[in-house]
C-alpha cells in the first residue's frame, strides 16, 4: 500500500515531454521507455549509462548448532553503451553492450564469522550485445502521435571469470558451499550463453506540455545452464552429484510507460516497466507465483544546448523476490528429490535477473539532434527581365552574411536559398543588367516567396554631348576619413567634375555604387559601403543635382575588381563608382 502511495505522489509530481536521448536500448527514449518518434534522419547519439541496485534478502542459513535467519545484500551494478543512428525520416538503428556486476554481502552471524576470503563474494564481465531497430510513422503527418514497431536481437558474450555465475569461493556461510554457484541471489549471472528476441509496439502521444510513451512486447530468452548440483551432508561432504546441462526457454510480456514534463531548465520524467514470465505461473502453495517484475523509476534529465544530456535516476521494485523459487531446483535435489528439467526451470534466475529493491543510475549521453541549430527560413523565388519578362540566369547574394550566394535556374529563373532570422541585405545581378538591391525580414520558420524584376543596361547612345549611357565610371580617389563615411576634402575636385557632367546633362540619371575591400566583417563592410554612397548623393545634392537623378546601392567588400592580397590591390577595391543609366 505503501508503495502504492510512493508511485501515486511521484506520477502527480512528474505528470507533467522532454528531448528524448538515447535510452537504455540506444534508441530514442527515456531510460526503460522507447520513443516512438524516430531521431531523425542522419542524426546520431550515444551514450553512456551507469546503475547500482541493492537489495536486503532474507535467507535461512543451516549451521551445526541451528538455523537462522541471515539479510544479505546484493549489489548489482549494471553499465550499458549505446549507438544510434537515424536511417531516413522514419527508421532508426542502434547497438548495445552490457557490462554488469554482481555483489553479495554476507550478515556477519555466528556461524559465519570465520570465511577465509572474507565476507563478500562478486563476478563481473561483459554480459551481452544488442541489435535494435525501429520503424515508425506519424498518423496525419503531425507531431502529436508516433507509431513505430521495433523488433530486436541479442547474444551472451560472457567475459568474466572462470564462470559465468557468482560462485561462493569462502568457506560454508550457512547457506552456500564452496564451490557452488550462488544461484538464489536475484542476479547470480553475469551472462550464461544464450539467445534473446522480441518485437515491441511503440505509441508515442504529445498532450502539451507532457509527452506520453507506451511500449508493448513480445519477448524471448534462450539461457543455457551448465553445471554440477551436489547433494550435501550434515558434515558438509557431499553424497550425490548430477551434471546439469540445459537450455531453458522464457517467453515473456512486457509492458513499459513513459511520461516527461519540461521545466526551465531540466525535464523530470517517471517510467513504468513490467515483465511477466509467462512459463513461470505455478506457485508452492502459498498463493503466490513467482512470475512478475514490476519496476518505478523516476528521474530528472539535464539537457545542454551542445548535444550532451545528463540523468539521474532511481528505481524501487514493486514486486517481492522470492529466493526459494530462483536456486535452480538445489532445494529439490538436496532435499533427496531428483527435479526434472521443467522443475529446474521453473526455479531457474530471471534472464536479466529480478529488479533490485532500490538503486540509483547516472547517465551521461550525446544526441546530434539535441544541437542548437540556427533557426532558418526558407526564401525562394525567380529573377526576370524587366522589359521581355524573359527568366534570366542571375547571382542572388546576402551581403554581410555567412550565407553563400545561389544562382538562378537560367530556364525557369527560380532560386530558393535557406536564410537566417533577422534583417538581411540582397542583390540581384545579372551581366548586362542594372543590379537591385533591398532588405528582407526573415522570421524563422515562414517561408517567404520574393521575385526580381531586373533591367537591361541600355544600349550606349553616340552622342557627343554626354558621356556613354551604360557606362561605368569609377574613381579610386574619393576618399572619406577611416572607417567613416566623411567625405575628405581632397576628393571634392573629382566630384566637382562629377557635378559638372550632370548638369550639362540634364536629363541623365545615374547609380552611385560604393564597394570596399576586405578588411574588416563582412556586414561592416556592407553597411560602410552604403553609407559612403549616401554620402556622395548628398554632395551632390548639395551642389544643385536633383535627387530624382540620383540612386544609390552598396555592395560592400563583394564585388572586388583585383585580389584583396596587397596594399594596393586592397586601394583599388575602395572605391566608389557611378553608372549611367539614363539620358
Amino acid at each position: 500500500m505503501k508503495k502504492g502511495l510512493l508511485l501515486l505522489s511521484i506520477i502527480i509530481f512528474t505528470a507533467s515531454s522532454a528531448l528524448a536521448l538515447p535510452s537504455y536500448l540506444g534508441l530514442r527514449g527515456l531510460n526503460r521507455t522507447v520513443d516512438a518518434k524516430p531521431i531523425g534522419n542522419g542524426e546520431f547519439s550515444v551514450g553512456l549509462f551507469s546503475f547500482l541496485g541493492l537489495s536486503s534478502d532474507t535467507r535461512t542459513a543451516e549451521f551445526p548448532t541451528g538455523t537462522v535467519d541471515v539479510t544479505d545484500t546484493e549489489y548489482d551494478g549494471t553499465g550499458f553503451l549505446t549507438a544510434s543512428i537515424g536511417l531516413g525520416d522514419k527508421m532508426e538503428l542502434a547497438g548495445r553492450f552490457s557490462y554488469v556486476w554482481n555483489c553479495l554481502k554476507r550478515e556477519s552471524v555466528e556461524g559465519r564469522e570465520d570465511l577465509s576470503g572474507g565476507e563478500c563474494e562478486n563476478d563481473d564481465g561483459f554480459s551481452e550485445a544488442h541489435l535494435f531497430f525501429k520503424y515508425s510513422t506519424n498518423p496525419g503527418g503531425g507531431e502529436n502521435l508516433w507509431i513505430g514497431i521495433m523488433p530486436w536481437i541479442g547474444f551472451g558474450i560472457y567475459d568474466g571469470g572462470y564462470s559465468p555465475f557468482v560462485i561462493n569461493n569462502n568457506e560454508y556461510d550457512g547457506v552456500w558451499e564452496p564451490g557452488q554457484p550462488m544461484f538464489d541471489m536475484r542476479r547470480p549471472m553475469i551472462g550464461v550463453e544464450g539467445i534473446s528476441a522480441g518485437a515491441d509496439l511503440l505509441v508515442s502521444t504529445n498532450i502539451n506540455p507532457m509527452r506520453l510513451h507506451f511500449n508493448l512486447g513480445y519477448h524471448y530468452y534462450k539461457q543455457h545452464f551448465e553445471f554440477t548440483d551436489y547433494r550435501y551432508t550434515a558434515s558438509h561432504g557431499w553424497s550425490d552429484s548430477t551434471h546439469v546441462d540445459m537450455y531453458i526457454e522464457d517467453p515473456v510480456l512486457h509492458l513499459a510507460a513513459g511520461i516527461e514534463y519540461p521545466l526551465n531548465k531540466v525535464i523530470l520524467f517517471t517510467e513504468a516497466e513490467w515483465r511477466h514470465f509467462m512459463k513461470r505461473d505455478h506457485e508452492q502453495g502459498d498463493g503466490e507465483d513467482f512470475d512478475d517484475c514490476i519496476t518505478i523509476s523516476p528521474g530528472i534529465r539535464i539537457p545542454t544546448s551542445s548535444g550532451f544530456a545528463f540523468d539521474i535516476t532511481g528505481s524501487f521494485t514493486l514486486t517481492d523476490f522470492d529466493a526459494d523459487q530462483n536456486d535452480l531446483g538445489h532445494s529439490i535435489y538436496q532435499g533427496g528429490g531428483s527435479p526434472t528439467s521443467g522443475d529446474r526451470a521453473h526455479y531457474a534466475p530471471f534472464p536479466e535477473g529480478f529488479s533490485p529493491e532500490w538503486g540509483i543510475g547516472l547517465n551521461i549521453m550525446y544526441s546530434t539532434d539535441l544541437r542548437e541549430k540556427p533557426i532558418t527560413a526558407i526564401m525562394s523565388g525567380t529573377v526576370t527581365d524587366a522589359g521581355s519578362g524573359d527568366f534570366l540566369k542571375a547571382d542572388v547574394a546576402f551581403p554581410g552574411t555567412a550565407v553563400q550566394t545561389v544562382a538562378t535556374d537560367a530556364e525557369t529563373g527560380f532560386y530558393s536559398v535557406v536564410l537566417p532570422e533577422g534583417t538581411l541585405h540582397v542583390t540581384v545581378n545579372a551581366n548586362g543588367y542594372i543590379g537591385v538591391a533591398e532588405a528582407v525580414q526573415i522570421i524563422a520558420g515562414q517561408n517567404i516567396s520574393r521575385n526580381f524584376t531586373i533591367e537591361a543596361i541600355p544600349v550606349i547612345i553616340e552622342d557627343t554631348t554626354i558621356i556613354e549611357v551604360g557606362q561605368v565610371l569609377s574613381f579610386e580617389n574619393i576618399y572619406f576619413d577611416v572607417n567613416s563615411a566623411n567625405i575628405k576634402r581632397e576628393s571634392y575636385p573629382i566630384l566637382n567634375e562629377v557635378v559638372d557632367i550632370l548638369k550639362a546633362n540634364p536629363n541623365a540619371t545615374i547609380r552611385i555604387t560604393g564597394h570596399t575591400d576586405s578588411d574588416g566583417s563582412e556586414s561592416y563592410n556592407q553597411t560602410l559601403s552604403e553609407q559612403r554612397a549616401a554620402s556622395v548623393l548628398n554632395y551632390l545634392v548639395q551642389n544643385g543635382i536633383e535627387t530624382r537623378r540620383l540612386s544609390t546601392l552598396g555592395y560592400g567588400e563583394s564585388q572586388p575588381v583585383v585580389p584583396n592580397t596587397s596594399p594596393g590591390n586592397k586601394a583599388k577595391n575602395r572605391r566608389i563608382e557611378f553608372i549611367v543609366l539614363s539620358n
